[in-house]
């Protein structure tokens, strides 16, 4: 269903499919991918709200409903969830338009490893995941930084931009980013700092109704 949703509603020209294997290429091209991405945040922003609220925008006290506890006792909310679903939307459709216009030359959600000690980093494979979850050692992924989308050189430890994708609910709350908590290894910085850090690129958030912020700060 997504795929045909995303194929309808997202209009982007058929044109030749750009290497992005030079800075000046991928500036020319940036505001074309960026234009792509707010598409699809826009998308998925829209269809979710359809589906569960009759095509309305997000309430304060939706948002804050609690949905489960997990099982280390946190909550789920209901703003959680959506966002989940949105986050899924956004990517297949970020997927399919990207993939015709820039192949090979980003990533989504893919993992990377940070060195604090070194400053060293590097790719952490699908296989290595599974293995660690299968394994029940899902912890030693804290650390590990995983931004939506990677606008690369063909090589995804040689980025040029980094996006990610941030639904408020409700749509009028700040699109912050989140900071990590106390016993974190990068406790106290927010998320975005670390993205700019470990990835040398300032990262930037893509919300709908608020457009591409660049700032890594708030």
């Amino acid at each position: 269903m997504t795929n045909g949703l995303v194929g309808r509603k997202v209009a982007v020209v058929a044109t030749l499919a750009l290497s992005l294997n030079d800075v000046d290429t991928f500036q020319a091209a940036q505001p074309e991918i960026e234009d792509i991405l707010m598409k699809c945040a826009r998308l998925a922003e829209d269809e979710v709200n359809r589906l569960h609220l009759g095509g309305r925008t997000t309430r304060k006290e939706e948002c804050d409903k609690e949905i489960e506890k997990k099982p280390d006792g946190s909550t789920v909310t209901q703003a959680m969830r959506w966002g989940l679903e949105k986050h899924r939307i956004a990517r297949a459709c970020v997927e399919k338009h990207l993939g015709q216009r820039i192949p090979g030359f980003f990533s989504l959600e893919r993992r990377y490893r940070y060195d604090l000690s070194t400053g060293q980093k590097s790719l952490v494979n699908k296989e290595e995941i599974d293995r660690l979850m299968q394994r029940g050692k899902g912890n030693d992924l804290i650390g590990t930084l995983e931004p939506d989308v990677v606008i690369h050189s063909g090589d995804p430890l040689r980025p040029w931009a980094v996006y990610d994708f941030k639904f408020p609910c409700p749509e009028d709350n700040p699109p912050s980013w989140s900071r990590y908590p106390s016993g974190h290894p990068y406790q106290g910085r927010s998320q975005g700092e670390m993205y700019g850090k470990v990835l040398g690129k300032p990262a930037a958030r893509v919300a709908p109704g608020w457009g591409i912020i660049r700032s890594s700060t708030w």
